[in-house]
């Protein structure tokens, strides 16, 4: 479920459950689910990140519960929140019921990002040509993550393993190459071309690469070195 969506339905819960209280004895307490979607409801309006996947875990207050007279619940922060902040966060508020002060609170939560990315599908050899099938999407808690992962299969298919990867496993740029199209000593097209003219001659690769990477060609017939781009198995492009 969509947390802001579980947001929504635990405050009108909240309501309810007011309303239940100040229609039988006057006075409601709020525990531990309670608070925590206080809390919650306070970190994603603070957020940077809206529409993003933002959960509680380890949710704790001072007081762990508080009573308060049946009415409108609302608060006032006492301090400021880091909106791009994630990890452990501390907020301190003043329970206001009826706009009337009633409480001080202390609350705190570990905050974790989840987003979805690209993982192994099944267990993959080393060298795998990746391809569509392969790959599955998972959502996973990027909170601390520090390296480049892929959030579209797109950017995965057609490159290489550097190394085998269980199933599951997050692919991260670092994982990937793109496929060796022209090794050393492979015969190659050199490709020159603008919007008036094309021109073509047979080389030799005298380096390796992918698509996409630049290699050295020698020209047969000049007998120069050139750089060239990969384009495909056996087709190099120099610039004009």
């Amino acid at each position: 479920m969509n947390i802001r969506i579980f947001v929504i339905l635990h405050c009108l819960a909240l309501c309810c459950l007011a309303m239940t209280a100040m229609a039988e004895t006057g006075i409601t307490e709020l525990g531990h689910d309670e608070l925590q979607d206080i809390f919650t409801e306070i970190i994603l309006a603070n957020s940077n990140r809206p529409g993003s996947d933002l959960r509680v875990a380890n949710f704790s207050s001072q007081p762990s519960s508080i009573t308060i007279p049946a009415g409108k619940i609302d608060y006032r922060l006492k301090n400021q929140i880091h909106p791009g902040h994630l990890g452990r966060k501390s907020i301190s508020l003043i329970l206001l019921v009826d706009g009337k002060e009633e409480g001080k609170m202390r609350m705190s939560g570990d905050l974790h990002l989840y987003d979805n990315v690209v993982c192994a599908g099944r267990d993959l050899a080393r060298n795998t040509v990746l391809s569509a099938n392969d790959l599955q999407i998972e959502s996973r808690d990027i909170s601390g993550w520090r390296q480049n992962f892929l959030i579209d299969p797109e950017e995965a298919v057609g490159k290489q393993l550097k190394n085998s990867l269980k199933a599951g496993t997050v692919l991260l740029d670092r994982f990937l190459i793109a496929p060796v199209l022209v090794k050393r000593g492979d015969q190659v097209v050199i490709l020159a071309q603008s919007d008036r003219f094309r021109i073509t001659a047979l080389g030799e690769a005298k380096t390796a690469g992918g698509k996409g990477e630049m290699i050295r060609v020698k020209n047969l017939m000049s007998r120069k070195l050139l750089l060239a781009r990969v384009k495909d198995s056996g087709l190099v492009e120099v610039r004009f």
